[in-house]
């Protein structure tokens, strides 16, 4: 004769091993919310609980015949052994394998990784490596556009400069070319230029009253300042005039005073 077990029954059905097996059996409350039980009609769960009553009396067993349970459980009604046993509350006695994740197992641990996943926002990337700065080379020289763009901030603030933009420029590299160390590296060295010309004209004099407004002759002299007097500087490096230096920054504050008289005379 064959027999099925009821799955779990050595969990929720515990009792003392040193005397008989008492008279009534566990129900627990949490049944009500158990998943294949209410997957069971209502005549379905009154011959669940007359099986486990019958299963009480052979340690957890039932004979696999729904005809007999029906007599023996006084049922009205022959009981489906295969609806049981496909909800996994029943099981064959012959196969002790693991037991197989219970439908209600499943969709409980499908639910709670949803709600999960609703109340715990997606994990943020780390933030891609920024790129390695880079050195002031020797032979720089600024752009253009570089220096139109600090003059037009020392018009706009008012601000006088003792030796111009183009004297700026010269010494914006003879410190960054100079400077040792991980500080002489940037990773955008015409932000560092902004900062250099900001910083500069917030520690300026401010212009005199009454000075004439740069014109745009003027302005195209300043940028000619950057362009032809840094060749002049290394020509008068090559024939030893001068050194590398302090006295670049003199040189080229006399060469800058020498366009912008020129400048003045030719708009007289």
């Amino acid at each position: 004769m064959k027999f099925l077990r009821v799955r779990n029954w050595d969990r929720w059905q515990t009792f003392r091993q040193d005397r008989p097996a008492p008279p009534w059996i566990k129900l627990y409350r949490n049944l009500l919310a158990d998943f294949e039980f209410n997957a069971l009609s209502d005549s379905e769960r009154g011959q669940w609980v007359v099986i486990l009553l019958l299963a009480a009396n052979n340690n957890g067993r039932v004979v696999d015949d729904p005809y007999e349970l029906q007599r023996v459980g006084n049922m009205s009604e022959t009981p489906d052994l295969t609806r049981f046993i496909s909800l996994q509350l029943l099981e064959s006695e012959g196969k002790r394998r693991r037991p197989r994740k219970r439908l209600y197992d499943t969709l409980e641990k499908s639910r709670e990784e949803t709600e999960k996943s609703r109340e715990d926002p997606p994990p943020v990337s780390p933030p891609a490596r920024a790129g390695r700065g880079t050195r002031l080379p020797d032979d720089w020289t600024p752009p253009r556009d570089w220096i139109e763009w600090a003059i037009n901030e020392v018009e706009a603030s008012g601000a006088k400069l003792g030796q111009g933009v183009a004297v700026e420029a010269l010494q914006f590299k003879d410190y960054w070319v100079s400077k040792p160390g991980k500080a002489a590296t940037k990773l955008d060295w015409k932000r560092t230029w902004h900062n250099w010309i900001r910083n500069t004209i917030k520690y300026a004099k401010p212009k005199t009253n009454g000075a004439a407004p740069p014109t745009g002759k003027s302005r195209r002299l300043q940028l000619l300042i950057v362009q032809g007097s840094q060749a002049i500087l290394d020509e008068a490096h090559r024939l030893g005039i001068t050194t590398p230096g302090k006295a670049d920054d003199e040189l080229f504050a006399l060469i800058e005073r020498g366009w912008q008289r020129n400048g003045d005379q030719g708009r007289t």
